[in-house]
């Protein structure tokens, strides 16, 4: 019986893993141990850490990693803070693996101490590309050169982690996870959504979301404003 420690910042993430999750668990071979920090503890974020124990998961070590101020220096800190206490899980538990999800801060934090552990650790969703300015790209690049194994879920990401110079045996294009929820129908009726939020099936529908420019906070302002603009412009299109 192998163990892998499975890192989970927030629910986004979580809710990609989850098909992972359970293929692990569902292993004759395999075990997981469920790291979870950042969102999943945060009562400003929901405190979703009660979705993973709704889910049946088992939480093996709580992190407390959070950004306690809004201020440039907050990401940094809570990476070094993140490294520090996830060592001390990490020499703990004492697992034969890790896997960590995506870019975020709290997963850099992970695959940094697991790698510096000499612990074997898979990077799932590298070499993708968010682009425009975003940090995503340079610090989901870096995950990919700490990590020893990579899943990527499409193949030009896989490409592009080939084109860093990982060896080809390291690097598999195992597609994106959440298909395999779409594909199980484990999501959420649209009969359902619809009645919860009051929405006319009938009328026109534009679901909107935007996310500010972590290097360039100082326009979020004035992005938003243009947002909002093409949005009213719509509505009195009829829209």
């Amino acid at each position: 019986m192998r163990t892998i420690a499975v890192f989970t910042g927030n629910r986004a993430e979580y809710g990609l893993q989850l098909p992972i999750i359970r293929a692990i668990d569902a292993h004759p071979e395999l075990d997981y141990r469920l790291v979870v920090t950042g969102g999943h503890l945060d009562a400003a974020f929901g405190e979703t850490i009660s979705e993973i124990i709704d889910d049946g998961f088992h939480i093996d070590a709580k992190v407390g990693i959070s950004l306690t101020h809004d201020t440039v220096e907050a990401t940094p800190e809570a990476i070094g803070n993140g490294i520090v206490k996830i060592a001390r899980v990490l020499s703990e538990m004492r697992p034969d693996m890790a896997m960590i999800y995506g870019d975020r801060f709290e997963g850099f934090a992970a695959v940094i101490a697991a790698s510096q552990m000499r612990l074997p650790t898979a990077h799932v969703e590298g070499g993708d590309l968010t682009e425009g300015g975003a940090l995503d790209d340079s610090v989901r690049h870096a995950m990919t050169k700490l990590a020893h194994l990579h899943f990527a879920t499409n193949e030009q990401a896989a490409n592009r982690i080939l084109a860093m110079g990982e060896e080809k045996w390291r690097v598999h294009n195992t597609g994106f996870p959440m298909i395999d929820l779409i594909e199980a129908g484990d999501y959420t009726p649209a009969k359902d959504v619809t009645e919860q939020y009051g929405i006319d099936e009938n009328a026109p529908l534009v679901i909107f979301t935007q996310h500010s420019v972590a290097t360039a906070y100082d326009r979020a302002k004035h992005e938003i404003q243009q947002s909002i603009s093409a949005l009213h412009e719509l509505r009195s299109q009829g829209v």
